[in-house]
């Protein structure tokens, strides 16, 4: 039998991944990012805003090194009003304030514009951000400390119609019960959100899926992750304890 893909757990509709970034040297300006479903690529032009490669980031495995950079798909990964599944693989290279993953919004909107923002706040906090038509709502949780040293984690977020649930590393870490969904379909940004408040740090992985996923998918999902990154020794001694 072979091993889970998150491809096997319907509604899927991005996935970056470290195997479809290009074999080129750290510190190479990357203009795209290969979207493993095939089409609808993330893509910035090459310039001020354009991030790098990092090789042999974790694992093996390649990143993307972000710092007052992003990509952003040419179309729209969620249609409007719509449930929807996160999943970003990422480290942080500083205590600022940063968006992992967003929708675009013009950059006139206010915070009571259309979209979501997964982001580092005020360098404390991992918050789940969304608005609709005026309104905003936010799922809040305390992140460990920024030490000048972190590894990368798994930051999970399921939008659905009871509300919004985030988790880190696989833990339960925030929730509030405000179901809107954001009316308005937008493009998907890659360490940004709105045109202020970069990510400071690597991106290795990111999965999208169009619905809220349950229990069972959302941990299938995390444990392909947590396989992927974690440390061969660190992972054989989690699964020992959990058996």
């Amino acid at each position: 039998q072979r091993p889970y893909m998150p491809t096997d757990t319907s509604g899927i509709t991005y996935w970056l991944k470290p195997e479809t970034l290009p074999n080129q040297p750290t510190g190479f300006q990357l203009d795209t990012w290969i979207n493993a479903l095939g089409t609808n690529h993330a893509y910035q032009g090459l310039g001020t805003y354009t991030p790098t490669l990092v090789n042999n980031a974790v694992n093996s495995y390649p990143a993307v090194r972000f710092n007052g950079s992003y990509l952003e798909t040419p179309s729209p990964v969620f249609p409007a009003s719509t449930a929807k599944t996160l999943f970003v693989v990422a480290q942080r290279q500083s205590s600022a304030n940063g968006v992992l993953l967003g929708q675009e919004t013009n950059p006139a909107d206010t915070w009571g514009g259309q979209g979501f923002m997964l982001q580092i706040n005020s360098g404390t906090n991992f918050r789940y951000y969304w608005s609709r038509d005026g309104g905003s709502w936010e799922a809040n949780a305390t992140l460990p400390t920024y030490s000048g040293s972190e590894p990368f984690r798994i930051y999970s977020v399921v939008h659905s119609t009871a509300g919004v649930s985030t988790f880190l590393d696989r833990v339960p870490f925030g929730f509030n019960a405000t179901n809107a969904f954001s009316s308005t379909a937008r493009l998907l940004r890659v360490g940004n959100g709105r045109d202020y408040e970069y990510f400071n740090g690597n991106i290795a992985e990111v999965i999208t899926y169009n619905r809220a996923l349950n229990t069972e998918e959302r941990q299938a999902v995390e444990a392909y992750l947590y396989a992927k990154y974690t440390a061969p020794a660190q992972y054989q001694l989690d699964v020992a304890t959990d058996g």
